[in-house]
């Protein structure tokens, strides 16, 4: 009779293990993500995050966004675990007390962003836009480069005449030439040269690296370290098999992005891409860079340490799995 015992105590002793171990997992990871987002696009098509985590049970929820602050705003709401957005969003979002921190960096270039022109402008140089209308997305990344060139010109904002509108708003107006200029990101610069609607002036360049990071929130991270690898290695897989298989991959962008794209601008997106999601000096120097503006213009207050903003080792891990690609 003890010997039975013992055994149902043994069996109930692991069954409740099973059951902590169960319960210790999420029951669904919140994924956002914006338009030309090409890991999260492939990763939901593929069904690359479901076959992860099968074993797992746990639901994969991708949500997708116009732009970034709406997407801090979800993550503020805690209806989000991890995102892909701009820095500067992610920057005001931490400066306010959201519990967010960058893990990885996505698709970063000093081409990724762009003051365009309409097609026909005689503009030449961005002294000749002094009180003209720019077309901004206020509380994106853009509004930075936006203030380095006014800065360079020893401008304000009260020299050009701003006009905030979302991202596909601005190459819309600027076509139309409602605007005489404005400042936009991937995939949206391809789509106007592609479509001969507008042209670049000048390219960030010098002036500013674009970083896309890869942010989670702090309870995800205390909590699913372990889930937070094995969610940047599905990002990475996502880009290298979309570089392997670009006419499929081109495919999946039609379909999911409802043909916002051209077949032409997709697979330039697709050509432009990078698994490279580490969190290196660049990186770091960039999230320098935008802090200092958002600082310099009052956008952020307090006695802040960016170095609490990212943890750098997260994608390193991942990486192992899935190397670098150029």
């Amino acid at each position: 009779m003890k010997k039975i015992l013992t055994a149902f105590l043994c069996i109930y002793v692991l069954f409740s293990c099973r059951e902590k171990a169960i319960k210790s997992k999420p029951e669904v990871i919140r994924i956002g993500y914006q338009i030309g987002h090409l890991s999260c696009i492939i990763a939901k098509h593929n069904r690359f995050f479901e076959e992860e985590f099968k074993n797992d049970r746990i639901r994969i929820d991708l949500r997708k966004f116009d732009y970034g602050p709406p997407e801090m705003e979800a993550f503020n709401a805690k209806r989000l675990d991890v995102g892909t957005i701009g820095d500067q969003p992610a920057l005001v979002a931490w400066a306010k007390g959201i519990d967010i921190k960058v893990v990885a960096n996505s698709n970063g270039g000093e081409e990724r962003m762009a003051l365009l022109l309409p097609y026909n402008s005689k503009v030449t140089s961005f002294s000749e836009l002094k009180g003209k209308k720019i077309g901004i997305t206020i509380g994106a990344n853009t509004q930075h480069f936006l203030h380095i060139l006014l800065k360079k010109e020893g401008w304000t904002m009260a020299d050009i005449e701003p006009v905030n509108l979302k991202f596909a708003d601005c190459i819309a107006s600027l076509g139309e030439e409602l605007i005489d200029a404005t400042i936009v990101s991937e995939p949206y610069i391809s789509l106007c040269l592609y479509r001969k609607t507008a042209k670049v002036l000048f390219y960030s360049g010098k002036y500013k690296y674009i970083t896309l990071p890869v942010v989670a929130s702090g309870e995800f991270i205390e909590h699913y370290p372990d889930l937070l690898v094995r969610l940047l290695k599905v990002y990475r897989k996502s880009v290298i098999w979309a570089r392997e298989h670009p006419k499929e991959a081109t495919e999946i962008l039609l379909k999911e992005e409802n043909n916002l794209m051209p077949r032409e601008v997709d697979r330039l997106l697709i050509d432009k891409s990078t698994n490279n999601f580490d969190l290196g000096q660049r990186e770091i120097d960039a999230f320098e860079a935008t802090f200092e503006y958002l600082k310099e213009t009052s956008l952020i207050g307090g006695n802040l340490d960016l170095k609490t903003f990212y943890v750098t080792h997260y994608d390193s891990i991942a990486a192992l799995d899935y190397p670098d690609i150029q």
